[in-house]
């Protein structure tokens, strides 16, 4: 009775759709042999062969043809970072920062290399209708030591012509002071070269930073040209398959199986795809030109991708992870060569709150010779020597404390923002580690999607072909299985791109690229 009911449910529901005779119709549907007298009134509707599917990941991906006369360059993601670290003007510009920050540094350093300065006077003078020529050269050395000793040695010498009057001067004067309170220790003399070297530091780890985010950004553009040029490929794949429905729909109308009118809505389809491809051409166009300007490059180049899409998993540890992070990372970095900075700035102050008390000493050698007409030269040579104490005292001034106060509170303030920073840096990381693991199990499930939309699109499919199903299921089956391929390729980007920007955050973006900075004082002069 159940097959009865079963046959009787179907005969009505094919006598409203197939001008054939049921016994036909029974045996196409139920699978039995017809009648040969009946067989040559049905029109065989062949199977429709299976689009073949275009994984997202493809050997060579290209955007799709432009116009002759323009230049090609084949890319790996590889060049793309290559190129992009020598011709971006980002890292142009701060390696051109670099040679002043550089030389800063070597001004700093030379803080204790004795100073070396020459003035000289050429001087003509007239009084009472006589004239004076006479000119003055004074070199002098001046040197400080890292104990806060200061040397001072000046050589003035004169010689001097009025009428038959010559006159010549010659005066040394050598001193040396040492600092007993103020200004006085290795500490606070080495405390500004010790400073600049910090600053050094933390001008490297913004180069280091700066060139870190330039790899990023050059990976995001050519990941996001990838992304636009497999976008438009399933677009087009897409138009295939809407046409290889088409070819079935007017199989089956002349078949007689399937009205005239049901075809409009594949149709509709078609020209829907058609229109996806358009806007899939625009958005590789865009991307290509996002990467070019990025790369510093001919804007009119057809960029040629040859990296393939190869998505592995990778497992890291939040402690591991925390560990690097904390030592690699140039902001947080940073922040501790600030707290060092600050507690030189407190020393400075402390010691400048102290008296002014030295040790004094000056000696003074001169020699002064005149010569005239028909008389001996006369000479006199003079030595003054002079040993002492000096002190000073400020009594209401209030400059001292001030910046003493400025100092403590800037290394406060410095020991705060970096406990701060360390608490963001760790919610950074233990974040990224948990989407980096949610990302991954989605990726996997819509590599699932991916299987199972085409298998219900071709199980559709076939039960079009018998009569089966319509139009309608199929394309909305074609509709998801468009969507799970494009999730599934977003999936993958999007996993591709966590671990860059996670490598971005632990600050090893330069190790695992085996990027070197070469800004050494050698070549200081040019841009690498």
């Amino acid at each position: 009775m159940l097959r009865g009911a079963l046959l009787n449910r179907i005969e009505r529901g094919v006598r409203r759709l197939l001008p054939v005779r049921l016994p036909c119709v029974l045996a196409v549907v139920l699978g039995i042999a017809a009648p040969p007298s009946l067989a040559q009134t049905i029109t065989p509707v062949p199977t429709p062969r299976p689009v073949r599917e275009r994984p997202p990941a493809v050997t060579a991906v290209q955007p799709p043809a432009m116009r002759d006369g323009r230049p090609t360059l084949p890319l790996s993601l590889a060049d793309a970072v290559f190129i992009g670290l020598r011709k971006n003007t980002t890292i142009r510009s701060a390696y051109i920062d670099r040679i002043a920050q550089l030389f800063d540094l070597k001004v700093a350093e030379d803080i204790f290399t004795p100073k070396l300065r020459v003035d000289a006077q050429v001087l003509r003078q007239s009084a009472a209708g006589e004239t004076t020529d006479s000119v003055i050269v004074t070199p002098s050395v001046t040197a400080l030591t890292p104990i806060g000793t200061q040397f001072n040695f000046m050589w003035d010498s004169g010689a001097t012509r009025s009428g038959e009057l010559r006159t010549r001067a010659d005066v040394l004067t050598a001193s040396i002071t040492q600092p007993l309170l103020r200004g006085a220790g290795y500490e606070v003399n080495m405390a500004s070269v010790k400073a600049a070297r910090l600053s050094e530091t933390n001008n490297r780890l913004a180069l280091r930073a700066t060139v870190a985010q330039t790899i990023t950004d050059v990976i995001s553009a050519y990941r996001t040209l990838t992304t636009s040029i497999e976008s438009l490929k399933l677009a087009e794949d897409s138009v295939l398959r809407a046409q290889a429905l088409i070819d079935v729909n007017k199989t089956l109308i002349e078949a007689g199986r399937m009205a005239d009118v049901e075809i409009v809505q594949a149709e509709a389809d078609l020209e829907n795809q058609r229109l996806s491809v358009l806007q899939g051409q625009g958005q590789v166009d865009a991307a290509r030109l996002a990467l070019a300007t990025l790369l510093d490059i001919d804007l009119t180049t057809n960029i040629v991708l040859r990296d393939s899409l190869t998505v592995k998993r990778t497992i890291v540890t939040v402690t591991d992870a925390l560990n690097i992070a904390l030592r690699a990372r140039p902001d947080y970095v940073t922040r501790i060569n600030n707290i060092e900075l600050a507690r030189l700035g407190v020393v400075v102050a402390e010691n400048q709150r102290l008296w002014d008390l030295s040790i004094v000493g000056t000696s003074v050698l001169s020699r002064n010779t005149q010569v005239t007409t028909d008389v001996p030269a006369l000479t006199t040579k003079t030595t003054d020597l002079a040993l002492g104490m000096r002190l000073g005292i400020p009594l209401n001034d209030l400059a001292p404390q001030q910046g003493y106060i400025r100092a403590t509170t800037s290394l406060k303030s410095a020991e705060l923002q970096l406990d701060i920073a360390k608490r963001a840096v760790e919610q950074q990381i233990r974040q990224s580690v948990t989407s980096l693991d949610l990302q991954w199990r989605q990726l996997e499930a819509a590599r699932r999607v991916v299987t199972l939309a085409a298998s219900a699109v071709d199980i559709e499919k076939q039960k079009l072909s018998a009569g089966r199903s319509s139009n309608f299921q199929v394309q909305s089956l074609e509709a998801s299985f468009r969507s799970a391929r494009l999730q599934s390729l977003s999936a993958e980007i999007n996993y591709l791109n966590s671990l860059t920007l996670f490598d971005l955050q632990l600050g090893t973006t330069l190790d695992t690229w085996k990027v070197t900075l070469r800004d050494t004082e050698a070549n200081v002069g040019g841009v690498r």
